[in-house]
């Protein structure tokens, strides 16, 4: 049984060559922001969402990007908790839809 997708993980392969050649390879190792993350996948599904395949800035698919920016995000969930700026209500209960971020 195939758990993933040569096309897809092909498309990351390639974000992640540029991201090496535009900064240093395994950089995304060190951690980012997670709203400069989240920023950055925003970016590219409202992008996608509004009709454009491409990244104009790489020519990359958008949904290639969106899958290195989740990548990196559940990197930084799992070893960069020190990374995690969202902001948050003292108690930790304001609950946000997805709904009421992207409304597209």
């Amino acid at each position: 049984m195939m758990l993933e997708s040569k096309e897809a993980t092909e498309g990351l392969v390639k974000v992640l060559q540029l991201g090496a050649t535009k900064y240093h390879r395994s950089n995304w190792l060190k951690g980012f922001p997670t709203t400069e993350l989240v920023d950055s996948l925003m970016r590219h599904i409202l992008a996608y969402m509004s009709g454009e395949d491409n990244d104009q800035e790489t020519g990359l698919p958008h949904v290639d990007h969106i899958q290195a920016n989740a990548l990196f995000r559940s990197h930084n969930h799992h070893n960069h908790k020190e990374k995690d700026n969202r902001e948050r209500s003292s108690a930790n209960t304001a609950k946000v839809s997805p709904w009421d971020v992207c409304n597209v």
